[in-house]
C-alpha cells in the first residue's frame, strides 16, 4: 500500500494551499466541507457544491509512475464520507 496522510478540515482558505504546506515525505490528501478561497489549476476561482467536498492531493514526484495517485484520492474520498 502507498503510505499517505489524510487531513480533514471544515473550511480552509484553500485545500491546495493546505496540502502544499503539510507536504513532507509522504503524499498528503486534504479534504474539506468547503473552501473560502479555492482556485483551480489555472488560478480560476473554485467553489464546491452544497453537500460536496473539496479535496487536494500533494506529493513529491519521485518517479514517472503516478498510477497510485488516483487510488489514494479515491480511498481518501471514501474514508471522508459518513457511514
Amino acid at each position: 500500500a502507498t503510505p499517505y496522510r489524510q487531513v480533514r478540515l471544515v473550511s480552509p482558505q484553500s485545500t491546495q494551499d493546505e496540502a502544499l504546506q503539510r507536504l513532507d515525505d509522504v503524499p498528503v490528501v486534504v479534504i474539506a466541507e468547503k473552501q473560502e478561497a479555492g482556485r483551480g489549476r489555472t488560478g480560476s476561482d473554485w467553489w464546491n457544491a452544497p453537500r460536496g467536498l473539496a479535496a487536494s492531493v500533494a506529493f513529491r514526484k519521485q518517479s514517472a509512475d503516478l498510477r497510485p495517485v488516483s487510488l489514494i484520492a479515491g480511498v481518501a474520498a471514501v474514508r471522508a464520507l459518513p457511514e
